[in-house]
């Protein structure tokens, strides 16, 4: 018996498995082609090859630009930010989305499509996809940011004609539901991260070593990392042999490197996610130091706080819906306020001088992010996905 074909549509995948680029979207689609028939049509970005075949993931990247596509080489928002000449490309973004679905549609005639985002992938499916069911999953800036004019209506017009809506957090899910949506149609179901990879790796622990993971954008917060480095170090609250690693790369980069010159601040740039298994068990304190962007864009659940988890790693976190469905202040981890490199500081000092502390907290954050395990999210979605047919 031939199984059910779903299309995904993504604006952010990998060019190659655990290049570095955040790779949920494909994370998932492995789980979904368990079930289903399962083709992934996503943007060609500089690199990428325009067809392949992952696991048993077809994937299938569309041309919307003539030139180097730079608009969904990382994260558009944050892309649209550094340069504004990027936005030439949004319609073309568009209308090449439209066509390559509209050809999928003719051609291949998926039983279902799941849209990652809202926009553009939800809005151009909900124009275009016919009688096909749909289920659009909301990942955060895609709810918080670009609202203006009449956006946040057509936002409410493709989760209107979706058949089901899923995002990453409780807050967001009530975000959802302010623009009139039911609360019936929308669960609360994050990404997920393959915590077999994590939990198997091992690596004698680096003395007084931080790691941080992410794209360098403003929602990620390393420019207040970075400040309390200098702060902890100046009052000599942070150890004199401490050594931070900071892993991806982004359009901040330059100015992150020049805030952080003099301090034992390393860039690494993008790493693969064998290597950033090996830094997470390398690594005596994980912090993830994120803020709200002055867009409104902003976490949802991180991946790579499920990557700790899996890893068993001591988590200082900001206080931010999402973060806080995992972490748990003095239980799995230590949170603080968004922006304030002071607590920041005074919470890495914390970790990195409580060795029992840090053992006891991730293990009870381990135990905590098992059901973020991919296998355990790809199962929730695939039987959703069913549910729609």
């Amino acid at each position: 018996m031939s199984k059910p074909k779903l299309l995904v549509l993504a604006s952010t995948f990998p060019k190659e498995p655990g290049d570095g680029t955040p790779g949920f979207v494909l994370d998932l689609a492995l789980e979904q082609a368990k079930e289903f028939d399962v083709t992934v049509l996503a943007p060609l970005v500089p690199g990428a090859r325009s067809a392949q075949l992952i696991g048993e993931v077809k994937v299938v990247r569309y041309r919307y630009w003539p030139f180097a596509q730079k608009l969904t080489d990382g994260s558009i928002l944050d892309n649209l930010k550094q340069n504004q000449n990027l936005w030439l490309e949004v319609p073309f973004l568009f209308l090449g989305l439209w066509w390559a679905l509209a050809r999928q549609l003719r051609t291949w005639g998926p039983d279902l499509i799941h849209s990652h985002w809202i926009i553009p992938q939800g809005l151009v499916a909900s124009l275009a996809k016919g009688k096909t069911p749909m289920l659009i999953t909301a990942h955060g800036g895609d709810i918080y940011a670009i609202n203006g004019g009449s956006l946040k209506n057509l936002k409410i017009m493709a989760l209107e004609k979706a058949a089901a809506i899923t995002t990453v957090n409780s807050e967001m899910k009530t975000q959802l539901m302010s623009w009139g949506l039911s609360e019936s149609k929308v669960e609360v179901l994050p990404m997920g991260a393959d915590f077999s990879q994590f939990a198997s790796t091992k690596q004698e622990k680096i003395p007084s070593s931080v790691l941080a993971v992410g794209r360098l954008v403003e929602k990620k917060g390393f420019d207040a990392l970075i400040d309390a480095v200098r702060w902890g170090l100046e009052k000599k609250k942070l150890p004199e042999n401490l050594k931070v690693r900071i892993a991806g790369d982004g359009p901040l980069r330059a100015q992150l490197e020049r805030q952080a010159r003099g301090l034992p601040i390393e860039f690494l740039g993008n790493q693969s996610r064998e290597s950033i298994a090996n830094l997470l068990a390398s690594s005596e304190v994980f912090v993830i130091p994120s803020r709200v962007a002055a867009s409104g864009d902003r976490e949802g659940l991180p991946v790579t706080l499920m990557e700790a988890a899996a890893a068993s790693s001591f988590v200082v976190a900001s206080k931010l819906p999402g973060i806080e469905d995992l972490v748990l202040d003095g239980e799995t981890g230590l949170l603080v306020e968004p922006g304030s490199f002071k607590q920041l500081s005074k919470a890495l000092a914390k970790g990195l001088s409580e060795p029992e502390l840090r053992q006891q907290c991730g293990g009870l954050l381990h135990a905590a992010g098992q059901q973020f395990d991919v296998k355990n999210i790809g199962a929730r979605y695939n039987q959703l996905l069913r549910s729609l047919i």
